[in-house]
């Protein structure tokens, strides 16, 4: 009796690890030089105004992507608007570029990911605020957004790029607030820095205007949580007495920690700015003796116990930080390299993207190369902006110049009665204790007001790394119990 031959399984094919050298090159020549100006100095230009849609049109096929059939994306052009499709879906997101006044008309704006669920009007309108963190992007929650909308009836998701980020407009940083003299003082470094924030949140309260917010929701994410504490700082209480803010998620926050390079750890500056509304910082700026003295060793066992990010010290990265250099800046200098170096990143990273539909792709390649043209679209613009305060903040350990913990910050959380929430991954590099001292600080004058949680099986970005137990988290602190 004959036997029937059986076949070999083929083999399976070993997962893509980044694009090939000639798709590199072919995104290098393919890059405009018009979208690598500042925006005031390029914006008006035929190239310029070309090269940003064509970052918007990757940004649209991203989305377009990941969303499920419960999302009607408005299409770029808007003449190809269908009406009816979006009156048949829950959800209808779109992007705007939304204008901010500026000495140079129409060159200075915020870009955003709006996505609306108006599924039962008769319930209150909620509106959320998305900021994320350096070396990122919007697009980057592209995990969260409808998930985060389907959680409520009735309810806007804003999910901007600050400016100098993304698909916002990038104007070049004034150089008064990275160098300084060596002559100047403490004093004169606590003030650039400061500038350096309000070059951010001044914009930020900008585009709340310009969208007419009175009252909101906040996610702030690494550094988008330490500018939006910033923000709440200056803008939070308004002139009527109202509250812009009630709720703040800081997801893995950046600058909680007080260390030796805190410019404010004098024992004489420990005490509540809060009680200078508009400028926490005020009264410290305003003496006259701000030196590095006095220091006891309270604080130094206090600096010892709380420790500082798990972030690699390295000649590399002090050498840049002191001379303001942005990491994208070196990756451009790599030329026809550039997208081939960061697709390595863009295949480890999102190894496990999927859709948002129910079936599971067996081959996600194609919606890898979609994040992949996104994050290099928006990586390889004019990068002498808004990434370059990163250098200003903190040092390259991440170890902040004015730490939250130091300036008043929990003092005003207590003092407005916001509630928040603390999130940190599991596997996170940012120090986790500088939130948790935080909250431990809040828990002594105002219990139950700040939440600590760690996400499971997620690091530093735990959005993406764990998006179903993010949203589940952010969405029952916010109290979104009406899913849709």
């Amino acid at each position: 009796m004959s036997q029937v031959a059986t076949e070999n399984p083929p083999p399976a094919s070993k997962p893509r690890k980044s694009i090939d050298l000639w798709h590199s090159v072919r995104d290098w020549l393919n890059t405009s030089s018009a979208i690598q100006v500042a925006t005031e100095i390029g914006f008006k230009s035929p190239a310029f105004v070309e090269a940003h849609a064509k970052n918007l049109s990757k940004e649209h096929e991203l989305f377009q992507a990941i969303f499920s059939a419960n999302v009607y994306l408005v299409p770029l052009d808007h003449n190809l608007f269908d009406e009816k499709s979006a009156s048949e879906r829950p959800l209808v997101a779109r992007f705007l570029d939304t204008q901010l006044p500026s000495d140079t008309e129409g060159s200075l704006y915020i870009h955003e990911l709006e996505i609306t669920n108006k599924t039962n009007t008769s319930v209150p309108k909620k509106d959320l605020v998305v900021i994320h963190g350096y070396m990122a992007a919007s697009g980057y929650f592209l995990k969260n957004v409808e998930q985060l909308a389907s959680s409520y009836p009735n309810m806007v998701v804003h999910v901007i790029d600050l400016p100098g980020f993304g698909n916002s407009a990038r104007p070049k940083f004034p150089s008064q607030l990275l160098k300084l003299p060596s002559s100047a003082s403490v004093l004169d470094e606590i003030n650039q820095i400061t500038g350096a924030e309000d070059w951010f949140i001044d914009k930020l309260e900008l585009w709340r205007l310009a969208k007419g917010l009175k009252q909101f929701d906040l996610i702030g994410h690494s550094m988008g949580a330490y500018l939006s504490s910033c923000y709440l700082m200056k803008y939070n209480k308004q002139s009527d007495g109202s509250l812009l803010v009630q709720k703040f998620a800081l997801v893995s926050p950046m600058g909680t920690e007080p260390s030796e390079l805190s410019l404010i750890n004098k024992g004489d500056f420990q005490f509540d700015h809060s009680e200078v509304q508009s400028n926490p910082l005020k009264e410290l700026l305003a003496a006259q003796d701000n030196e590095h003295n006095g220091i006891n060793q309270d604080f130094v066992k206090l600096w010892e116990r709380l420790g500082r990010p798990k972030f690699p010290n390295n000649v590399f990265l002090r050498t840049i930080w002191r001379k303001n250099i942005s990491p994208f800046q070196v990756l451009q200098w790599l030329g026809p390299f550039y997208s081939k170096i960061l697709s390595l990143w863009s295949f480890q990273r999102f190894h496990n993207l999927q859709s948002n539909s129910k079936e599971e792709l067996a081959d996600n390649t194609e919606l890898i190369l979609k994040l992949h043209d996104y994050s290099f679209s928006i990586f390889n613009q004019y990068q002498a902006s808004g990434e370059l305060a990163i250098t200003k903040f903190i040092n390259h350990e991440i170890l902040p110049r004015l730490p939250l913990s130091e300036r008043g910050f929990v003092e005003f959380l207590i003092d407005h009665k916001i509630q928040t929430i603390w999130l940190y991954g599991e596997n996170d590099w940012m120090n986790s204790k500088g939130g948790q001292y935080c909250v431990d600080k809040i828990d002594k004058l105002e219990p139950q007001l700040a939440t600590f949680e760690t996400i499971p099986n997620a690091g530093h970005h735990l959005y993406l790394d764990n998006s179903s137990a993010f949203n589940q988290t952010v969405e029952k602190f916010f109290g979104y119990s009406n899913r849709t």
